[in-house]
């Protein structure tokens, strides 16, 4: 069995393992090891932007392929549409019946 060097000349318990994949799991958080997220980056919003949003929901396109077509996220197009004033998901949906 191979020693860490947490427990080089210390007495060996039977589950050190388990405590040397906890201490590199805690490190890796800590040292930006495997457990990083990708950074997302800011985009503006440009005034094709804001006209596409703005056509889109005139057509009562869904809210989600308006942002696909954005490249933007629901929630950035839901913002940006209250902020313009625009209409979007649910107070456009048509009642049944």
């Amino acid at each position: 069995m191979q020693k860490s060097a947490r427990t080089a000349g210390a007495q060996s318990y039977p589950h050190d393992h388990v405590l040397d994949i906890l201490f590199a799991d805690i490190s890796n958080r800590y040292t930006g090891g495997e457990m990083a997220k990708k950074a997302t980056k800011i985009r503006p919003w440009t005034k094709e932007d804001m006209r596409t949003l703005k056509a889109l929901a005139r057509e009562k396109v869904k809210t989600s392929v308006i942002a696909r077509k954005l490249k933007r996220s629901v929630g950035a197009t839901h913002q940006k549409a209250m902020r313009l004033g625009v209409k979007l998901g649910a107070s456009r949906k048509k009642k049944k019946g």
